[in-house]
């Protein structure tokens, strides 16, 4: 015949004395686990200036933090197909890889900026796409022809001028 579980702790017989024992052991370990765990040191939290100080160390951009060279001459392999006003001054040019540009142009006031942008636009061919006002209060659009693709934007600067940023994509650059 089977025994279950309680009717063995029945039947075995326990004395007021391994009573007594086993509940001195539970005793003792429950006030030894307070005692370990309440000894351990607080973990330090950082002030929160040297947690700001230490954000701002981790998420600088060093190359931001040296000014490069700017270029201001279209270079040989600038694509033909995106016209550049003749009264436009160059603030930077370049390329980012193969049949990527960059040019940035600056005007004088928000009305030579504006010229020079329906220029552009004018010129070659664009049709322009997502047009928006930005934060700053320039503009920005996608302007889109059979030989490229480019991001504008002007941005206003605090000294009146306008700088006009062209991200261009050139489709072929097969003549």
């Amino acid at each position: 015949m089977q025994r279950n579980f309680i009717q063995v702790i029945r039947s075995t017989r326990s004395t007021p004395r391994d009573t007594r024992r086993a509940i001195a052991v539970v005793a003792a370990g429950a006030i030894a686990f307070g005692a370990l765990t309440g000894c351990a040191p607080e973990p330090e939290i950082d002030a929160p200036d040297d947690l700001t100080t230490q954000i701002e160390d981790e998420t600088k951009w060093p190359e931001l933090d040296k000014e490069t060279e700017k270029v201001t001459v279209l270079p040989a392999d600038f694509p033909e197909t995106f016209p550049v006003p003749e009264s436009a001054k160059i603030y930077d040019v370049g390329s980012r890889n193969a049949g990527t540009w960059f040019l940035v142009l600056v005007a004088q006031n928000a009305a030579e900026a504006e010229t020079l942008w329906q220029q552009v636009i004018t010129d070659g061919s664009f049709e322009v796409a997502d047009a928006a006002e930005t934060t700053e209060g320039g503009t920005s659009a996608t302007l889109t022809s059979d030989d490229a693709s480019v991001d504008a934007m002007t941005l206003p600067q605090e000294d009146g001028t306008v700088l006009m940023n062209y991200d261009i994509t050139v489709f072929s650059l097969m003549p």
